[in-house]
């Protein structure tokens, strides 16, 4: 599926690991929520196309396609989303947040709260990035991050501002 690759590199951004770095945040279910832009404009438009094609489609055939994103863990709205992650305390403490397959990651702790991050992915699409990310307490985090990935047969730019908020200890 088409968005399900267009959303790869952001996941990734969302969901960083690092040895030695313990994170101060409280384990359990989070929500990774971000807003995409992109320098031509191109994967908005895309995006606009998609809702449109998803709001014409049958009630029973949209419902399943917004369930099918949803087991994966996504939701959004163009191009605003959302992912949910369960964090473990010994993920958190060892700094390990989930890993995207295919990509590699650094995670480097500026102050006690603010984070660095560099990253590359050989997955399809390939795409590779920075961000910064700040832990405000234990339940909330924010950031951005800049990356460029493969659209369409093109190198595009985007950036991208993000969010994390705890949802509750129990990831069930």
């Amino acid at each position: 599926m088409r968005i399900r690759l267009l959303f790869t590199p952001l996941l990734l951004v969302s969901m960083m690991a690092s040895a030695n770095i313990e994170l101060d945040l409280e384990p359990g279910l989070w929500q990774h929520s971000f807003k995409v832009s992109s320098q031509s404009g191109r994967l908005e438009q895309m995006m606009q196309e998609f809702q449109q094609q998803l709001a014409a489609m049958p009630e029973a055939q949209r419902q399943m396609m917004l369930d099918m994103l949803k087991a994966q863990g996504m939701s959004f709205d163009g191009m605003n989303g959302s992912i949910e992650v369960c964090m473990t305390a010994e993920d958190l403490k060892q700094g390990k947040l989930p890993e995207q397959e295919g990509c590699n990651q650094q995670l480097t702790q500026q102050d006690k709260n603010r984070f660095s991050y560099t990253f590359q992915c050989s997955s399809e699409p390939p795409s590779s990035g920075s961000g910064e990310m700040l832990i405000i307490d234990r339940k909330t985090y924010q950031g951005t991050a800049s990356f460029s990935s493969d659209f369409d047969g093109q190198q595009e730019q985007m950036k991208m501002s993000q969010q994390g908020r705890w949802l509750r200890s129990n990831c069930t």
